[in-house]
């Protein structure tokens, strides 16, 4: 072969891997027609938990996750029925029947009812639109609740005990005594603090709007068990919703839902730093949905975004969006999570061993 041949041949091979490579990169980058960050990231798979019988009726609209003991607590959103005219009651499934159901998936679950004695109603708040979040400090329970008086939003945390019998859970009982109000921080419509966590001495309240173009100046509100805000801390502005937290662990450190359905077309950005440091995986460039986990840690300072790359859940085709709204850790192995009746009332487990 001459050598003006093979420079020949040499330059049409390189001029077409070039062509190749910036055809894959600007696919893997694509996302509704633009080139944003390449694929970086695994997304994570799921592994549901059947809900059977009246616990799995998407009419719960669960709305919260929390762990008394080693018992895993679901929160409804509206524990005696939409209408309030059944029995108020949470649900509730021991953590070792959980995790042998993840050993063995044909094992069945025992899912039990706790009766709620609910001292909250629409009758006693304004514009009731539910119960948003549940954590424990021992044997004290702590919600929050939504309401829309006259279309204004308001939020409320109350407190409750656990009665208990021999270690077992034998209902929940709140106090009508008990009753911190909070403003909203912004004046977008059914925008209120979804989220709730501990350090086991104080309870953190999270509106669940924090974007700067939605929240000038995100704060959590630091509350004492006697339902007095304390302090006032900032949070690191994070896009869309945040619906729920984790427990804070001896390091600070806990996890949110960072959720966000395209049809809050008001919670919709040109950009996002997180997607634009860390990247996207496959599902989240082929659709507008994000469901992904974020690790937050509270210090001193307020509380922040840690540096470290988003745990992305792997997407429904489509668009079709789970509205994430409850978390809490499992062990270190990963966390377990639950919607509302969007799509339908899912309780997942999330890999992260």
């Amino acid at each position: 072969m001459s050598k003006r041949l093979f420079a020949y041949l040499f330059t049409l091979t390189m001029l077409f891997n070039l062509f190749a490579c910036s055809n894959e990169i600007k696919l893997s980058g694509e996302r509704d027609g633009k080139a944003d960050a390449p694929i970086q990231l695994e997304e994570h798979s799921l592994i549901e938990l059947p809900l059977h019988g009246e616990a799995g009726d998407a009419e719960n609209e669960y709305s919260g996750l929390a762990w008394w003991n080693d018992s895993l607590i679901l929160l409804p959103q509206y524990p005696s029925g939409i209408w309030g005219n059944q029995e108020s009651q949470l649900y509730m499934i021991g953590k070792a029947d959980t995790l042998a159901y993840l050993e063995n998936p044909e094992l069945e679950i025992e899912i039990e009812t706790i009766p709620f004695i609910d001292a909250f109603t629409g009758k006693e708040i304004s514009g009731f639109e539910g119960y948003e979040a549940i954590e424990f400090i021992d044997d004290s329970v702590y919600l929050t609740i939504e309401a829309s008086p006259n279309g204004k939003m308001k939020a409320y945390v109350v407190k409750g005990d656990v009665e208990q019998a021999d270690g077992n859970l034998q209902n929940i009982r709140l106090d009508q005594t008990l009753r911190l109000e909070l403003e909203p921080q912004n004046n977008n419509k059914n925008a209120s603090y979804e989220a709730l966590t501990t350090d086991g001495e104080f309870l953190y309240a999270i509106f669940e709007q924090n974007g700067g173009d939605q929240n000038e100046q995100p704060l959590v509100l630091k509350i004492n068990q006697d339902l007095v805000v304390v302090d006032e801390l900032l949070i690191d502005p994070v896009n869309f919703r945040l619906t729920d937290a984790s427990k804070i662990d001896e390091n600070g450190e806990f996890w949110m839902i960072n959720y966000f359905y395209p049809g809050d077309t008001h919670l919709k950005v040109e950009n996002d730093a997180i997607s634009d440091k860390y990247g996207l995986g496959k599902s989240h460039l082929e659709n507008e949905v994000v469901e992904r986990l974020l690790k937050f840690k509270l210090d001193e300072k307020g509380i922040n975004l840690i540096e470290e790359a988003p745990i992305y859940l792997e997407l429904l085709p489509k668009n079709v969006a789970r509205n994430w709204e409850g978390i809490v850790d499992l062990d270190d192995i990963g966390f377990l999570i639950i919607t509302d009746k969007f799509p339908n009332s899912i309780l997942s487990f999330v890999n992260i061993r």
